[in-house]
């Protein structure tokens, strides 16, 4: 359903769709046509043997998670109750922390 959206006169219109910021096109299952002309070209690279192990969309983190508490990165973080991501170094000390004011 496409949504509507009122004029000044109150009469139902609908919403144009918003173009894109550089004007791209999807093509083929990338962003642009350029890109897919791209990965054409590539393909053809690998298959006569001038390049290897390509590898298309491979998704990859910008920023490494970290440890809220040391700021260590790691790819074992925990989260706590409180949406914290903390390493399993830090969760020992989060309960030896714990035991101990529980006692005063």
């Amino acid at each position: 359903m496409k949504p509507i959206r009122l004029n000044s006169t109150s009469t139902p219109s609908v919403a144009k769709k918003r173009a894109n910021k550089y004007g791209n096109h999807p093509t083929g299952g990338h962003s642009s046509r350029k890109e897919h002309r791209r990965a054409i070209t590539l393909r053809i690279l690998q298959r006569a043997g001038r390049i290897t192990n390509l590898r298309e969309q491979v998704p990859f983190d910008l920023i490494p998670a970290q440890c809220e508490w040391c700021g260590e990165k790691s790819d074992e973080l925990i989260y706590t109750e409180d949406r914290q991501k903390v390493c399993i170094d830090c969760i020992e000390e989060m309960k030896f922390y714990e035991g101990t004011m529980k006692g005063i």
